[in-house]
Formats: structure tokens, sequence, C-alpha cells
């Protein structure tokens, strides 16, 4: 009867967990998205040399995303950002770890997404070769490493390596729109160069 029990429980268990990523990625619309209907997402297909391997990826460099958006400039909006990566936020001793992503200025407004305090990024501080030393942090973030202290704004914090003046605090329940939760957005001019 315990390995009844024991299969049963790991039966619903799992159940539940596939229940869960499903309603995650089919049915709940992410927090804090305005018209999440109307988004997609650009996928590249790359046929290898020698025909019989094709990858396809959400993984676009920026010069591919550039010239796709000067090509439907006026007819779509397109925004950009770089998969969720780990940040260390703080110096070296006592430094907390938080997910956050490099996007281009127009991201977050392009979704809707709202700020509780401040603002986010703008096109001037996101300009290539000239980035601002800016960023925009998820509220959970603001509250269990900053104690939701509202003169975090045009405070100068240690962030991914990068010290940033902090502009802007996400609305509480926004997380981005992966399923990986996002707490930090840098602008996208900032992205290291080692990594384009």
């Amino acid at each position: 009867s315990a390995m009844v029990v024991a299969t049963l429980s790991l039966g619903i268990g799992a159940s539940a967990a596939l229940f869960s990523l499903a309603d995650r990625l089919f049915f709940r619309q992410p927090a804090g998205v305005v018209k999440p209907k109307e988004l997609r997402r650009i996928y590249a297909r790359t046929n290898w040399t020698d025909g019989s391997v094709t990858e396809v990826t959400d993984v676009v460099g920026y010069a591919q995303f550039d010239a796709v958006r000067s090509a439907l400039a006026g007819r779509v909006e397109m925004a950009a950002y770089t998969p969720p990566d780990t940040f260390r936020i703080g110096d070296a001793e006592g430094a907390k770890s938080a997910r956050g992503v490099y996007a281009s200025a127009n991201l977050l407004p392009l979704i809707g997404a709202r700020t509780a305090i401040g603002r986010t990024f703008t096109a001037d501080e996101d300009r290539m070769e000239n980035g601002a030393d800016v960023a925009v942090i998820g509220y959970r973030l603001w509250k269990n490493v900053f104690a939701g202290d509202p003169s975090i704004l045009g405070r100068v914090v240690s962030i991914a390596r990068q010290k940033v003046t902090v502009i802007g605090v996400m609305a509480d329940g926004f997380t981005g729109i992966d399923l990986d939760a996002v707490d930090v957005w840098l602008p996208l001019a900032k992205y290291p160069p080692d990594r384009k």
C-alpha cells in the first residue's frame, strides 16, 4: 500500500506541475502586459551547409533585428531584449543574484508595462555605442533587496558589474514576458561587446 500511495503521489504531483506549466505557457496572460494577443516573437531559421540540419531560434543578432525593424518601419513596432541571465546586484561582498535582461528602450512601453515609481529608459539612453548607465528594477527586487526604499531613484548601484543609476521600479506583479521572471532591465546599448 505504501508503494501505491507513493506512485499516486508522484503521478498527482507530476500532473499538477505539468498543468501549472501549461497554464503559464498557453492560458494565463503575463501580468502587466497590455494586449498580449497582439505581440509576436520573431524566430530565425538557419539551414546549415549540408542542408540536413535546420535550426530555429528566437535568438537574433542586433544587426538582423535592426535590418528587419528598418524593413518593417511604419507598419509594425519592434523591440528587442536578450535572454534572461543572472545578474549580480551589489559589490562582491554581500552581492545578491537576480534575473535580468538588456532591452531596447521601447520594449516596456510597447507591451504596456508600467512603473510603480520612476520611469523606464529613453531612446537617447539606449543609443548604440553611447548607452546610459541606467537601470529599471522589478518591484520584488526593490522590496527584497532595497527594502522598498523610495529613495532608490537616483541611487547608483552595481548591477551586472556595472555602476548604474536606478531610474525606475516596475509595477507590482510585472516580471517580464517570459517564463523566467525578470527583476532588472538595462539598456540594450549597454550589452557587453564581447557577448554580442
